[in-house]
């Protein structure tokens, strides 16, 4: 009687650690395919008491996100989950803003109002067929904000080159000369400024059209 116990108890564990295994291998797929790198499973991490806690997946390198996954087949993920996770990212001084909390089932009412974003398994399928297009769109963004950089760049160039040439050309100091200079840089910057939220624009309407597009 005892070893069937053990069996059944242990035969459980195993496959509540299979479903588990799976879920996050399936959501390091998603995150791979949404174009965040690196993503890693099962990230120990050394919180300010000294002690070490596991973290599912994390995924990305300058604003990383922090993943729990739970697989309870038909249960509902309970409040007391959530909340241990978010007092798991306190500790290990995350932002709960960058926590992320997957399921392949649902969550009680409760648990989906404490600050951590949650997705359910309705919304773990659509995230996956839209993952792709996701990762298209990070990187139009970073194509956009390397631009942005760029285009910042060469207007600083292109004032400093200005300013140099008006001052080898009014100098000794000249005071109407200085006041006409700095009134061409700053015309000159409200174009640059003007432009640069003129594509902004473009972009972002461009985006919001594709995803709706795409989401019907």
């Amino acid at each position: 009687m005892m070893m069937r116990f053990v069996y059944r108890a242990y035969a459980t564990f195993s496959n509540t650690k299979a479903r588990g295994d799976h879920l996050e291998k399936r959501v390091q797929r998603i995150l791979y395919k949404s174009l965040y790198f690196p993503v890693r499973r099962n990230i120990l991490m050394r919180d300010k008491h000294g002690n070490l806690s596991e973290i599912d997946v994390k995924a990305g390198w300058l604003f990383p996100r922090y993943v729990e996954c739970k697989n309870y087949g038909s249960m509902s993920v309970p409040l007391e989950d959530v909340a241990k996770f978010k007092e798991v990212l306190r500790l290990l001084g995350i932002p709960a803003r960058r926590g992320l909390f997957v399921t392949t089932s649902t969550f009680s009412p409760r648990a989906t109002t404490i600050g951590i974003k949650t997705v359910d398994g309705t919304q773990l399928r659509q995230w996956e067929r839209r993952a792709t297009m996701i990762g298209l769109m990070r990187i139009v963004g970073y194509t956009f904000l390397v631009g942005l950089i760029s285009g910042a760049g060469i207007m600083a160039r292109d004032l400093y080159e200005m300013h140099q040439t008006h001052m080898n050309q009014r100098w000794p100091w000249d005071p109407k000369g200085l006041d006409a200079h700095w009134d061409t840089l700053k015309r000159y910057a409200r174009i640059q400024q003007a432009k640069a939220n003129l594509a902004y624009t473009r972009y972002k309407k461009a985006a919001t059209d594709i995803i709706s597009q795409w989401i019907k």
